[in-house]
């Protein structure tokens, strides 16, 4: 089956420290995957360091970077909206400067039936986190698929790859972290087989 186009949203805050090389890698990664096209959305959120600066002379030297400039901090989950809104593939791939998790994590999505699915999320398996923190996890997922009916195993997934369409035209009211708690809300209320989100 032949892979899809991807759109990376690439939230960006006063990353000066790490957003070239973090870019610069995700770059490299991507042209290897053999997708018939991509593009990398920055979106920089009125830093206050030289992220900015470093974004746009990026946008100069990578063809599949494009920078779309807040002007100034609205929350994490307003610089995804942004993102999503600007998206021109298929799918859509949510990244961090810090590259949270393995790029190859990519690898194991795009070899499941992506026709059957609207949504491919991660879990965590092991962790770092103490007791308490598990414990805390715990309950919010809970709390949070019982509240709103969500079919995923957890809410605040590392590795987010999204239909474009499942999101394209859906007004999020969350512009901060809780944001990925409305995300999920379309996959429950979109075309079957769209509550299906299988973990990478």
């Amino acid at each position: 089956m032949e892979h899809p186009s991807i759109s990376v949203v690439f939230p960006v805050s006063n990353e000066e420290a790490i957003l070239e090389q973090g870019l610069r890698t995700l770059a490299v990664f991507l042209e290897g995957c053999g997708l018939p096209a991509f593009e990398i959305l920055v979106i920089e959120s009125g830093s206050t360091d030289g992220s900015a600066r470093i974004a746009d002379r990026l946008a100069e030297q990578l063809p599949c970077v494009r920078v779309i400039h807040e002007g100034r901090r609205n929350g994490f989950g307003a610089a995804i909206q942004l993102g999503y809104r600007a998206a021109r593939m298929d799918w859509i791939w949510l990244m961090t400067p810090d590259l949270p998790f393995a790029l190859e994590t990519l690898h194991a999505a795009l070899a499941l039936p992506l026709d059957q699915y609207d949504a491919v999320l991660s879990y965590r398996v092991n962790g770092s986190r103490n007791r308490l923190r598990r414990l805390q996890s715990a309950v919010f997922n809970q709390s949070v698929k019982l509240l709103f009916g969500l079919r995923v195993r957890c809410v605040n997934a590392a590795f987010k790859l999204i239909r474009r369409r499942l999101v394209e035209g859906v007004e999020f009211y969350s512009r901060g972290w809780t944001f990925e708690t409305e995300l999920f809300g379309p996959c429950k209320t979109a075309a079957p087989g769209s509550s299906k989100s299988p973990s990478a």
